[in-house]
């Protein structure tokens, strides 16, 4: 079990960012991801046109979060060496098996978190949204816009959103221990996506892509189990919208 912890509490980058670092990019890329979403907004509703597609628009308009992060990351002295400092290798067998794994492991636990936390809303009387408008707009996206979300959703947000919770903000955490900012790193993540029914799974899914992370030493791994999960979420509404799957 100790060979078990070392291997999750140790650094899994190999060149280190500076705190200053850290802090210019989270904000830096915040800043310019709610720049794009607002450009993207602004367009979809000049042009009048419908929810699923101001939506998509709005998505794309954050992935100027990724050039940033990695600008910022890439040229910040000793220029270069960016796979290095965000501790990202080309994927191998077993990081596709960890992250098949971490899958496979995070559903049901999440499943039965997600309803509980809905029981105790329900008994509570708190008002909630049951989806998120994401899924809630692919019911009535046409193909165009459905291939556009479905893009950002399984491929676009995992890596932006890998690189920003699992590397620049654990590492701005590190320092208060690593579970400390695994914990942390998590529930930053649940919160940032503003859906309360969905708090606790997102919470469980932000400490296991953490953990894969720090499993594989490669933010490949965490990418991929991302992706992973985002796809499983937009396979399943597409076939609930189309009556495949009980509401």
């Amino acid at each position: 079990m100790t060979g078990i912890g070392r291997r999750f509490t140790r650094i899994p980058w190999r060149s280190e960012l500076p705190w200053p670092l850290l802090l210019f990019a989270l904000f830096g890329s915040f800043g310019a991801a709610m720049l794009g979403a607002t450009v993207g907004a602004v367009i979809g509703g000049v042009l009048k046109l419908g929810q699923p597609a101001v939506m998509m628009l709005t998505m794309a308009g954050q992935c100027v979060e990724l050039p940033a992060l990695l600008l910022v990351a890439g040229v910040w002295p000793p220029p270069g060496r960016l796979c290095g400092k965000l501790g990202l290798r080309p994927p191998k067998w077993r990081d596709f098996r960890a992250a098949l794994i971490g899958l496979a492991a995070l559903l049901p636990v999440s499943s039965v978190a997600a309803a509980l936390w809905q029981m105790l809303l329900e008994s509570l009387d708190i008002d909630f949204q049951e989806k998120q408008d994401l899924l809630v707009a692919v019911a009535d996206a046409s193909l165009p816009v459905l291939v556009g979300m479905g893009v950002c959703v399984i491929i676009v947000v995992p890596v932006c959103e890998e690189i920003f919770f699992r590397r620049l903000l654990f590492g701005l955490l590190r320092p208060l221990g690593a579970w400390t900012a695994v914990a942390g790193g998590a529930a930053l993540f649940s919160a940032a996506h503003l859906f309360l029914l969905g708090a606790p799974s997102l919470f469980l899914m932000g400490a296991a892509f953490q953990l894969v992370y720090l499993w594989r030493r490669n933010l490949a791994a965490s990418m991929l189990m991302h992706a992973f999960v985002n796809l499983f979420a937009f396979v399943g509404t597409l076939l609930e919208v189309h009556g495949y799957l009980p509401e």
